[in-house]
């Protein structure tokens, strides 16, 4: 059967091929290596990327969105054990891993990782702190998952180019989600394979706007992600399946495009993602880092700055740092109020300051 409409091929075209080399020889490696094979700079960087998102999450769980999210989550019962951490309590698996994915980006302090142009950790730490009670989790077992759901998840940012009008929040993350609770619950490679294909097809289509506008509907991707990937490892569980290459389906055409197959191993067991992270110093968008710094330098230089005596600032830099241009931000009085402009809304910060108009991409 010939078909006229460009891109759409036939099923039998689609149902022929093959599955992919590289998801046999990723899962592999993900159920090979375990965390005694890590060496000690390895092992040392894991742990303190779990303790930095840990924070992060802490921290955000205080903002008054999340006392609110958390205590409507608790009102739906059901069996509690997972923690929701810095809140106080425990959840639902499920509904703690969407809040702390969500408290770990409300702050701006989440990990990142440039090659992946994302934020792979706070996608996984989130879902493996709700896969089974921690007390049934050793910490070894724990940073492996972790370690291999970073690398799932960095890869794939790392192999494809996310379409432009797409946040990379609540993508490829899911994947990572997934993986992570697949291995963290003793899945085999051909079960951590499933885990990738399904998660693949559960990925969200974030919008990147949220960002620009100040919408804070964004900070709920990661914990969708999180969310995601442990429905997804339930599916596998259950018997669900995916597609035979979900990862291409979906990184190569869905949600971006020009997926690298090959990026998904290369070097893999000696090249870790995890390693060629970032840590952020300013609770903002990692592009307005460097102006950030800038500004800091000159008050650390001349001393505070009057706003009047600025004639203008000019500031030349990449694009996705410079379609963050919205006006700068105000502050709000009392604690309790709004910011009286239509977008972003407040964020505590002794005086309460709010958000500039930019996140991260």
């Amino acid at each position: 059967m010939a078909i006229a409409t460009p891109d759409v091929v036939p099923a039998s075209v689609l149902l022929a091929e093959p599955r992919p080399a590289w998801l046999k020889t990723f899962a592999e490696a993900a159920t090979g290596i375990r965390f005694g094979d890590f060496d000690a700079d390895l092992s040392a960087q894991a742990r303190l990327v779990v303790l930095d998102c840990l924070g992060a999450i802490a921290a955000g769980m205080q903002e008054p969105e999340m006392r609110a999210l958390t205590a409507r989550l608790a009102r739906r019962g059901g069996t509690v054990t997972a923690p929701a951490v810095g809140a106080g309590r425990a959840l639902r698996a499920d509904d703690a891993a969407l809040a702390n994915g969500i408290a770990g980006t409300m702050l701006e302090l989440d990990e990142g990782n440039s090659f992946a142009r994302g934020h792979p950790g706070i996608h996984v730490l989130p879902a493996l702190l709700a896969v089974r009670p921690l007390a049934e989790v050793s910490g070894p077992d724990f940073l492996h998952a972790f370690v291999f759901g970073y690398e799932a998840g960095a890869r794939i940012g790392a192999a494809a180019r996310l379409r432009n009008a797409l946040h990379p929040h609540g993508t490829w993350g899911t994947v990572g989600a997934a993986v992570g609770a697949a291995l963290l619950d003793g899945a085999g490679a051909e079960e951590v394979i499933g885990a990738i294909n399904v998660s693949s097809s559960l990925s969200v289509g974030s919008s990147l706007r949220t960002m620009l506008e100040g919408a804070t509907v964004r900070n709920a991707y990661a914990g969708l992600s999180a969310r995601n990937g442990l429905t997804a490892w339930d599916l596998v569980t259950a018997g669900f399946t995916g597609e035979t290459d979900g990862v291409r389906s979906v990184y190569g055409g869905v949600l971006a495009e020009g997926f690298r197959p090959e990026e998904m191993v290369a070097e893999l067991g000696t090249r870790w993602e995890i390693r060629r992270n970032y840590f952020k110093r300013h609770a903002a968008c990692r592009f307005t880092h460097a102006a950030l710094d800038v500004v800091a330098g000159l008050i650390a230089g001349h001393g505070p700055i009057a706003p009047e005596a600025v004639a203008g600032i000019e500031v030349v830099t990449y694009v996705w740092a410079a379609q963050l241009d919205g006006a700068g931000p105000t502050t709000c009085s009392p604690p309790s109020s709004r910011c009286r402009s239509r977008s972003p809304p407040c964020w505590p910060m002794g005086r309460r300051a709010c958000r500039p108009s930019g996140h991260r991409r």
